[in-house]
């Protein structure tokens, strides 16, 4: 197997892909191949898979191909019955929760930033999944490590209120108590209209109800429904 799969080369860069709304699925050829790779003994480097671009408009999408690949090592570690211990976990995961962060100008600069953002929420939650095949005590500790980034001063601007409602999703698929994710769910609902329109606003109240559902609220979920109905009655644009 290994001798047959080291001849299927790497998926180009996708460079191709131009809406948000792909989000993670135009990568996951990528780390389906590296995730068993990894599992029969590779040992390449993300950035031996992955080069730097010689182009800067396309270094962006090299990144994110690059933090794709370090996911599928991790649950390729997993599988192998490699287990981190809590300094790999943390020396492994914490640049990945940092490798987006951008300043709003740089974001500007960037041509395909947008594709960035639409893979953001699915990539965090197959880095939740890679790190559950690693023990309940190594989803503890990631999970900490996000609220980490999420209550810090520095870096809570980083993080969306979609990337992080998909995460807490996740997270609570891998086992972290209901208590914790119902706690982080309702502080969304602070600031999760600031600066929508009407239509961002229904999206808004959709997707929380959603999460609702999906951890078993259905008192929440009604409030959500019901808050959704009250904004799609708001005033729209004028011409």
């Amino acid at each position: 197997t290994r001798k047959w799969l080291d001849e299927v080369p790497q998926p180009d860069l996708r460079v191709d892909v131009f809406s948000s709304q792909a989000g993670l699925e135009p990568f996951l050829q990528r780390f389906r191949l590296n995730r068993l790779l990894y599992a029969l003994g590779n040992q390449q480097s993300v950035t031996e898979i992955l080069p730097d671009s010689s182009d800067a408009d396309h270094q962006e999408i090299v990144e994110l191909e690059r933090a794709v690949c370090l996911i599928a090592r991790l649950w390729a570690d997993a599988w192998r019955g490699q287990r981190l211990d809590a300094q790999a976990l943390r020396e492994t995961a914490l640049p990945l929760l940092r490798c987006f962060y951008r300043d709003p100008e740089q974001m500007r600069s960037m041509r395909r930033w947008h594709i960035i953002q639409g893979a953001l929420p699915e990539l965090y939650a197959k880095l939740v999944s890679a790190v559950a095949h690693h023990g309940q005590q190594a989803v503890r500790q990631l999970y900490a490590l996000f609220e980490h980034e999420w209550d810090g001063d520095e870096t809570r601007a980083y993080w969306p209120v979609e990337v992080q409602r998909r995460i807490l999703l996740a997270c609570y698929q891998a086992g972290i108590e209901h208590e914790q994710i119902t706690r982080r769910l309702s502080s969304l609902e602070q600031t999760m209209l600031a600066g929508q329109d009407i239509a961002g606003r229904v999206q808004a109240c959709y997707s929380q109800a959603e999460a609702w559902t999906s951890i078993g609220e259905p008192e929440r979920t009604t409030q959500m429904l019901g808050q959704m109905l009250f904004h799609s009655f708001g005033v729209g644009y004028r011409k």
